[in-house]
């Protein structure tokens, strides 16, 4: 779906999906950035500018989309609307964050599986022997076997430590339908370990 970005605006109320990709395509950019903006540098590792935006984004898609913006005109005021909901997003997540990091003390990021003084490595010999870790191994692996391919991949990126809005870019679709396949693995998924 091509065209302005008042007749998008103006489509997702009877082609949300349609409109929601050609939008997302041409507002990605400044929406992760406007997030990036509301987030320190101390909390980049924790907080996820991009995932932010995509979050905001589909929020407001579905408002629009709702008819809770009938007065919604012009990409002037799509824009304005959409940045304010990008920034109370970031505030809510930086808040959260903050609150975590004060009430859990200090986190780690993927330096803790490293095999480092305090890493997870050094942890792996307390309690778990060699015969459990490979029985864990095999369990994780048959988990990814039971996927379809296309919901493998998926999970094996989310696995690797991507966001959606990165895994959506790779599939070229909406952030919406990577959140909707990795619900749909988490479902599978604890059916067969349930």
């Amino acid at each position: 779906m091509s065209g302005s970005i008042t007749r998008l605006v103006r489509h997702l109320a009877d082609q949300p999906d349609e409109a929601a990709n050609a939008l997302w395509r041409r507002y990605q950019e400044e929406c992760c950035e406007a997030a990036a903006r509301g987030v320190s540098a101390n909390l980049r590792r924790s907080v996820d500018a991009d995932q932010i935006a995509a979050d905001a984004f589909l929020r407001f898609c579905q408002k629009v989309h709702d008819g809770s913006y009938p007065d919604l005109k012009d990409r002037d005021a799509a824009w304005s609307l959409l940045r304010e909901m990008i920034r109370g997003e970031t505030f809510n997540q930086v808040r959260k964050e903050k609150r975590f990091k004060r009430n859990s003390g200090k986190r780690r990021g993927e330096s803790v599986f490293l095999a480092s003084p305090g890493g997870m490595a050094e942890h792996v010999s307390d309690g778990e022997t060699p015969d459990s870790i490979v029985m864990s191994r095999e369990q994780i692996d048959r988990l990814f076997a039971e996927l379809p391919e296309d919901l493998r991949q998926i999970a094996r990126w989310k696995a690797d430590g991507e966001t959606n809005v990165a895994i959506a870019r790779r599939l070229g679709c909406d952030p919406t339908l990577v959140k909707y396949r990795l619900d749909k693995i988490a479902r599978l998924w604890t059916r067969m370990l349930g």
